[in-house]
């Protein structure tokens, strides 16, 4: 599948063009910089994910925007852009920042 959902995560802590081959991969990748930043393995059923990611959503947001609206094979299908997400479009109107988006 897409692994938007991982890309959105992997979103709080780089900006990324990396193509991923599948969500596993894109797992992987989360792994190491979570683990980096919380010293514990990422658990993507973790009830603690979104506290822990909350001081860097707009990080996430800019990040996810920017790597979103940049050239991707020249299409502007999302299913074809790996690796960007269109989460960060959702969480901006849950909070109240459409203007950003």
């Amino acid at each position: 599948s897409n692994p938007c959902f991982e890309v959105w995560f992997l979103a709080h802590f780089i900006k990324t063009h990396r193509e991923f081959a599948n969500a596993d991969e894109t797992v992987g990748e989360l792994t190491k910089r979570w683990k980096k930043r919380f010293k514990q393995p990422y658990g993507k059923a973790d009830a603690g994910n979104y506290e822990r990611l909350r001081p860097l959503l707009d990080k996430a947001i800019k990040n996810a925007r920017s790597v979103r609206e940049s050239p991707h094979r020249k299409t502007k299908h999302i299913v074809d852009c790996n690796s960007s997400t269109d989460v960060y479009e959702l969480v901006s109107k849950l909070l109240g920042k459409e203007e950003e988006s």
